[in-house]
């Protein structure tokens, strides 16, 4: 059986029963015991489309398409095109259809839009929201929420923890768990004054005499 037309106005294409798949989308089926597919062929500078709509009218209330000319495919949701559009780079735009107008090393995911703007990140209770960088497969760099009673924001070089600002709005180098506004901590046992890796180093590149580097304690507000 190479076409069905079974008496519920089901087709199948390589199957006899197209009714016996999942009924919110057997209207047409196509069966093959290896790989499967459909294939839209336009000209070459054409798009082809693969249309929703939920009335007998020319509305188009989503839509996928691919432009030959551009190589790009995009996704039009409640009748607003681009609202996704994946360029010939591979590049991603949300709001755009040019996600490839920033630099080469900033445009791989563009989120644009008018407004406010920005990309969430919802973890559930007790679980980790992350944002990850990798250098050819291997991570080295994250920032995490860590999801909890008393979230923190952190800093990890390499699963250890290099920054960290609690819900209280301490600041913890070295520390996962800063007790002040300003926490340092470190391991290291270097007693060498060019090479302490612990503390807090000011400089100041003028050499102009009686220029200093300093740090000012008071107690009262500084206009």
């Amino acid at each position: 059986t190479r076409v069905t037309f079974d008496n519920g106005g089901l087709v199948g294409v390589g199957t006899a029963s197209p009714s016996s798949y999942n009924s919110n989308t057997n209207n047409f089926v196509i069966r093959d015991s290896g790989s499967g597919g459909m294939t839209v062929s336009t000209g070459a500078s054409n798009t082809g489309y693969y249309a929703f709509n939920d009335g007998e009218d020319t509305t188009l209330e989503g839509l996928i398409a691919y432009n030959h000319s551009t190589d790009a495919m995009s996704f039009r949701t409640n009748s607003v095109d681009d609202r996704v559009v994946i360029d010939s780079s591979g590049n991603v735009g949300i709001g755009t259809t040019a996600p490839g107008t920033y630099t080469s090393v900033q445009s791989n995911l563009e989120v644009k839009t008018s407004g406010h703007g920005g990309i969430a990140i919802n973890a559930g209770t007790d679980s980790l929201g992350m944002l990850a960088f990798a250098q050819n497969g291997t991570h080295r760099w994250s920032v995490e929420m860590e999801n909890t009673a008393t979230p923190s924001l952190s800093f990890n070089e390499a699963g250890t923890t290099r920054v960290t600002f609690d819900n209280g709005g301490n600041v913890g180098l070295g520390t996962a768990a800063p007790n002040a506004r300003l926490t340092i901590s470190d391991s290291s046992s270097s007693t060498s004054a060019a090479n302490h890796e612990t503390g807090i180093r000011i400089s100041n590149t003028d050499t102009t005499a009686n220029n200093w580097a300093s740090v000012v304690f008071d107690s009262a507000a500084v206009a």
